[in-house]
């Protein structure tokens, strides 16, 4: 992973929980470490059904979910999560190649392995805070 953009340069969110999903205990303690300096609150899980967990006992306002996990890969875990909360913005993370359109036909955002952290925040920027529009479709439904 790549450092993160140093506090005094990134939007200070405000108190928004993300919910860190991944088997890896490097990734998911790196990415813990890293939203907590940028000011967020953060959850997390090592497997699918964990994350299914924490989300029906504390709202989170974004997840960022591994793909490739025991228990409940990360396509069953979204599935699970967007009946949980269709509009829970998601972005998946993956070695995976070829996951590109998969991600955009399930509606969630996908960044690779390994990880451009300053980018990752901008993308975790722009999900929690989007510009106001009056029709909001929820992800990976088609607008009307």
């Amino acid at each position: 992973m790549n450092t993160p953009a140093s506090p005094a340069t990134s939007a200070l969110p405000c108190s928004k929980k993300i919910l860190v999903v991944d088997d890896d205990d490097a990734v998911r303690h790196g990415l813990n470490d890293i939203l907590v300096v940028e000011g967020y609150e953060v959850a997390t899980a090592s497997n699918g059904i964990q994350a299914l967990a924490v989300l029906r006992r504390q709202p989170c306002d974004l997840a960022l979910l591994d793909m490739n996990m025991p228990l409940l890969n990360g396509w069953g875990t979204i599935g699970e999560l967007r009946r949980l909360n269709r509009w829970l913005p998601i972005v998946i993370i993956t070695a995976l190649p070829d996951q590109r359109t998969l991600a955009r036909e399930a509606g969630v955002e996908l960044m690779e392995k390994p990880l451009d952290i300053p980018l990752l925040l901008r993308r975790i920027g722009a999900l929690l805070n989007p510009p106001h529009d009056t029709a909001r479709t929820p992800p990976g439904e088609a607008a009307a």
